[in-house]
C-alpha cells in the first residue's frame, strides 16, 4: 500500500476574528492545487481513497483533485464502475450525511456535481457509469437531508442518466427527497423571498402549501407576508387560495400595485390580519363554504390544489375505510409513492404532528392477492399511545383520514372498478359539477344519477370521464369557445366539463 501525504496549498494568513478552520486558499494556492491535482490524477489508482481534514483550505485543495471531473474530461482513463473501491461508497454516504447534518458548505457544494459525474459515462451514448454504488450512496444522502437546491440539482442529474436500472433507483430516492422536502414543517418558512425557485421545484411548493393544512399552529402574519406572499413562486399559488386570519375572517390576497388587499367572498376588503394566518379549511366553524365555492366558480379561479371542494372526514369515517378489500400489489405500490413505510405489517406515515399507522395484515414487497385495512391509529410524534380521534383537532384528523382514503380507495378500486365512484376524487368532482351546472334530477338538462351524469341518452362517468350511449363509448365533438376553467387541477373533471359545455351548446 502506498501512502501519499498532500499538504494544503497556500492559504490566507491567520488574523483576528478568522477561525483557523475557516482560512481559505489564496489565488496562488488555487493554482498550486490545480497543478498538483493534474499531476496526481495521471498517477493515482482508481481505488485510491482520499481522506481530507475539515479545514476549508484542505477541502479546497482536495477539491482540485476532483477525479470525477478528470474522468469526464478524459484526463483519467474511464472504466465502468471503477471510480471507487467497493467499500468507498459507504464512506461517501457517511461523509456527505455528516456534512449535510452539520450544514457544511462543502457537502452541499459537492453532492450534486459528484452525482452528475458518477452517474453518466463520459463516452457518448454509453449506458455504463463510473460508479453505480457511489451514485446511489450520494442520492441516499440527499434524500435523507434534502434542501431546495439539492433536490433541484438532483432532479437535473437524474434526468441525464442513461443507465436504465440506475435511473430507476435514483428516481426513487428523488421521490423520497421531494416528499421529505415539502413535508418539512419549515420548508416554506425557509424560502428566500428574493430567490427564484427552480421550475423543477414549483410542484414541490404547491405540495408544501397544501401541507399547511397539517401545520399544528398558524403562521405569524409578518412571516406569512414575507415568506409566502414575498416569494414569487409561492405567491403565484397562494393568491388563488383562501386564508383565515386569527379574528376568523376568511379572505383571498389580491395584489394592487405594490400593495396587497385582502378580499372577502362578497368582494369587500377585509381588515389586514395582524396576528396569525392559516390556510382556510372547509371544517372551520366560521367558514362560509358555499359563498367561497360560488366565488371560485364566478371568478374562474383554478386553485393549485382542491381546497374549496375538499372532502372532509371525522372519526366516524374510520368504519368506511376499514370495510373494502384491497389489492395488495396496488396498495404497496401506491403506499411507496405516497410516502408510507411498511413496518411489521403496518403502513406508517408522518403527517404534520401525527404519525398514522395502518394495520394491513401479512403483506410484503412482491406479495399478491388481497388484504384489508384492519385498524387505523394516530399517534402524536414518537408517542406509542394512540390518540382518541374524536378529541383531536378535527381539521388535522380530517386531513390524516383523507390521506388514508387516497390509499385505500384506489387499492379497493383495483379490485372493484364499481367503487371508483365512491373515491374521494369522484365525490369531489360530483360536488363541483353539481354547483357548476346545477345538476339535479329535476332539471331539464344534464343531471347526476348515482355514479354518472346523464344528458339525454348519453352517460358520463364521474370516475373516469368516459362518455357512452347504451354502454358503447362515444366521442363528443367539441368546439373551442373561450377558456374552460375548473376550480382545481383534475384531467378527468376537465374532460367532463368540456363535454357538458359541448352538450349544453348543442
Amino acid at each position: 500500500m502506498d501512502l501519499i501525504l498532500w499538504r494544503h496549498a497556500e492559504a490566507v494568513l491567520e488574523r483576528e476574528g478568522l477561525p483557523d478552520l475557516d482560512r481559505s486558499l489564496t489565488s496562488k494556492g488555487e493554482r498550486q492545487a490545480k497543478r498538483m491535482a493534474e499531476w496526481l490524477n495521471h498517477r493515482l489508482a482508481h481505488s485510491t481513497r482520499v481522506i481530507v481534514s475539515p479545514a476549508r483550505r484542505c477541502q479546497q485543495t482536495a477539491k482540485a483533485l476532483d477525479r470525477t471531473r478528470a474522468i469526464q474530461e478524459g484526463a483519467v482513463p474511464y472504466a465502468a464502475d471503477k471510480a471507487f473501491a467497493p467499500d468507498d461508497p459507504y464512506a461517501v454516504h457517511a461523509a456527505l450525511r455528516a456534512g449535510l447534518d452539520q450544514g457544511a458548505p462543502w457537502a452541499a457544494e459537492a453532492a450534486v456535481p459528484l452525482l452528475a459525474g458518477l452517474s453518466v459515462a463520459p463516452l457518448e451514448k454509453a449506458n455504463t457509469v463510473p460508479s453505480q454504488s457511489a451514485s446511489i450512496a450520494i442520492a441516499k444522502a440527499i434524500a435523507e437531508r434534502p434542501s431546495a437546491p439539492l433536490v433541484a440539482g438532483m432532479k437535473a442529474a437524474v434526468a441525464a442518466v442513461r443507465h436504465a436500472g440506475l435511473k430507476k433507483k435514483l428516481a426513487r430516492f428523488l421521490t423520497v427527497a421531494e416528499r421529505r422536502l415539502f413535508e418539512h414543517d419549515d420548508f416554506l418558512l425557509e424560502l428566500d423571498p428574493g430567490a427564484t425557485i427552480p421550475k423543477a421545484l414549483a410542484g414541490t411548493v404547491t405540495r408544501a402549501l397544501e401541507a399547511l393544512f397539517l401545520r399544528a399552529s398558524p403562521l405569524p402574519f409578518d412571516v406569512w407576508m414575507a415568506r409566502i406572499l414575498g416569494n414569487k413562486t409561492a405567491r403565484e399559488r397562494a393568491a388563488g387560495l383562501v386564508w383565515q386570519s386569527d379574528c376568523g375572517a376568511a379572505f383571498v390576497p389580491v395584489r394592487k400595485g405594490a400593495h396587497w388587499v385582502f378580499m372577502g367572498s362578497d368582494g369587500t376588503p377585509r381588515a389586514p390580519a395582524q396576528g396569525t394566518v392559516a390556510l382556510w379549511h372547509p371544517l372551520q366553524q366560521s367558514a362560509d363554504a358555499s359563498a367561497w365555492r360560488a366565488w371560485v366558480l364566478e371568478h374562474r379561479v383554478q386553485q393549485p390544489f382542491n381546497q374549496l371542494f375538499r372532502e372532509t372526514y371525522s372519526s366516524k369515517s374510520v368504519a368506511s375505510l376499514l370495510a373494502p378489500e384491497l389489492d395488495v400489489k396496488t396498495l404497496l405500490g401506491l403506499a411507496r409513492s405516497q410516502g408510507w413505510v411498511l413496518r411489521d405489517e403496518r403502513l406508517v406515515r408522518r403527517l404534520g404532528p401525527f404519525r398514522v399507522e395502518l394495520d394491513v395484515g401479512r403483506v410484503f414487497p412482491g406479495a399478491k392477492g388481497t388484504t384489508r385495512c384492519f385498524s387505523i391509529h394516530l399517534f402524536r410524534g414518537a408517542e406509542r399511545k394512540s390518540l382518541d380521534l374524536a378529541a383531536e383537532d378535527p381539521e388535522l384528523v380530517s386531513e390524516c383520514l383523507r390521506a388514508v382514503d387516497l390509499l385505500v380507495g384506489v387499492s379497493a378500486f383495483a379490485l372493484d372498478p364499481a367503487r371508483s365512484a365512491e373515491t374521494h376524487s369522484a365525490r369531489e368532482r360530483r360536488a363541483v359539477l353539481t354547483r357548476m351546472f346545477g345538476l339535479s334530477s329535476e332539471s331539464e338538462g344534464p343531471f347526476v344519477d348515482g355514479h354518472h351524469v346523464r344528458a339525454g341518452n348519453l352517460s358520463i362517468s364521474i370516475a373516469t370521464g368516459r362518455v357512452s350511449r347504451d354502454g358503447e363509448e362515444v366521442e363528443i365533438p367539441t368546439v373551442a369557445s373561450g377558456v374552460t376553467v375548473i376550480p382545481y387541477p383534475d384531467d378527468v373533471l376537465y374532460g367532463i366539463v368540456v363535454a357538458l359545455n359541448a352538450l349544453c351548446r348543442a
